[in-house]
């Protein structure tokens, strides 16, 4: 008997042992064929001079040269690293920068003026990271440019307050959830200007269709990955099992030769919809939002202005040279030109002349306007987007006033 449990014990033992081999071998092999493909895609672009060609026909970048260049990048950084919030999936962090300050609502600060008057008037600003300000200053973003212009037109008996939630990413369907937040948190705003376009199509390309988030796949995959992980459908060790298959199979998926191997396999063409009516589905969506908003704004009695800003693939202004190094052809910037004749229409009937079409907005400019092929824009180029938003902004805001400064006599 004593032999029998022996036998068992080292035939046992040796299982262990080969299974133990067989991981350790396979491991070895998957870490040396991972490194050896990454090896040699490095040495095959250094024998090729790919990236010494690439630095030599990049334009340069005048933000560059800017003084507070390395100090705002430092900030960016901290800044990028965005945390999870309910319902419009991003908020900003929390930080002080050099050049960017993040208060603890994840809302970018916006400097402004010391007045003395009782009476506020609010205005929200709304959009992705072009609202947020990406390549400007804290007192140099839209949100900060209107303010200053909008103090000095009420004089200090009214005191503006200009809350920047732009986030970035977010989708102008985001940004309704967003408002819906702030009001239901008892947050009354007077304005509300939504600053969007860029978001909306590239979600849109992405998709397939328009009204959906950018990168919806990540979120489709967080999920599964967490319903895998922990799921208890399968009790004891059946379910610890299927984890570490999920997991295996996530890490596998890193893998730079297999990502190779699967493009190599290709796979099926994906049906698409048309440029034209990817197009019209945004506008239809757009403005079906704009009316979902209208809606808000009699509930709650704010005035709303919304924008379609500019974008390096759409705009029809002489390039410099670094803007056509960035500009691509593709579907996203077909989108964004196939709009404008679709989207004035929709908006008009939606929001009539409180929609701003500013497409066109740097058609005559010959200088640097645009940082990115997303459309971020430079620091010089707020003005030019505050001069058109004014026409609208002014008489919202010297109404809001009038009110605030009649309400708070009382």
């Amino acid at each position: 008997m004593k032999a029998l449990v022996t036998r068992h014990l080292l035939r046992t033992a040796q299982l262990i042992r080969d299974a133990w081999l067989i991981v350790g071998v396979t491991a070895v092999l998957i870490v040396t064929l991972e490194s050896a493909y990454r090896a040699q895609r490095v040495v095959r672009r250094a024998l090729a001079g790919d990236d010494a060609e690439a630095r030599r026909h990049t334009p340069a970048n005048p933000f560059d040269t800017t003084r507070w260049a390395t100090e705002y990048s430092r900030d960016h950084l901290r800044e990028e690293e965005v945390r999870w919030a309910p319902y419009v999936y991003v908020r900003n962090p929390t930080f002080t920068g050099r050049h960017i300050t993040v208060d603890s609502l994840g809302h970018r600060v916006t400097p402004l003026p010391a007045v003395t008057g009782t009476s506020v008037v609010r205005l929200f600003f709304l959009g992705g990271s072009t609202t947020f300000g990406w390549y400007q200053r804290d007192a140099f973003t839209i949100p900060a440019e209107a303010a200053r212009r909008l103090q000095q037109l009420v004089g200090n008996q009214t005191r503006i307050e200009a809350i920047n939630l732009g986030a970035p990413g977010h989708t102008f369907t985001q940004e309704i959830l967003e408002l819906m937040l702030q009001l239901r948190a008892g947050n009354r705003p007077d304005v509300v200007v939504f600053y969007d376009g860029i978001n909306d199509v590239m979600a849109t390309v992405q998709n397939g269709r328009a009204g959906i988030p950018q990168n919806e796949w990540n979120r489709v995959a967080d999920f599964n990955r967490g319903r895998t992980l922990a799921a208890q459908s399968a009790p004891g060790l059946a379910n610890d099992v299927r984890v570490l298959r999920r997991a295996a199979t996530s890490a596998g998926g890193r893998l730079e030769f297999v990502k190779r191997l699967v493009a190599a396999k290709g796979s099926a063409p994906a049906t698409r919809e048309s440029t034209d009516s990817l197009a019209q589905h945004i506008a239809q969506v757009f403005a079906a939002n704009a009316r979902l908003v209208e809606a808000l704004a009699a509930n709650y009695g704010f005035q709303t202005i919304y924008v379609w800003q500019p974008a390096l693939l759409s705009t029809r202004k002489t390039l410099t040279e670094r803007e056509r190094w960035l500009r691509q052809p593709g579907r996203i910037g077909d989108v964004h030109r196939a709009l404008p004749p679709l989207i004035g229409p929709a908006m008009a009937a939606a929001a009539g002349s409180r929609f701003i079409d500013a497409t066109g907005l740097f058609d005559h400019d010959s200088l640097e306007v645009f940082a990115d092929l997303y459309g971020h824009t430079y620091e010089r180029a707020n003005p030019r987007v505050v001069d058109t938003l004014m026409a609208v902004l002014r008489p919202a805001v010297l109404q809001a006033a009038r009110v605030r400064v009649r309400t708070s006599g009382r």
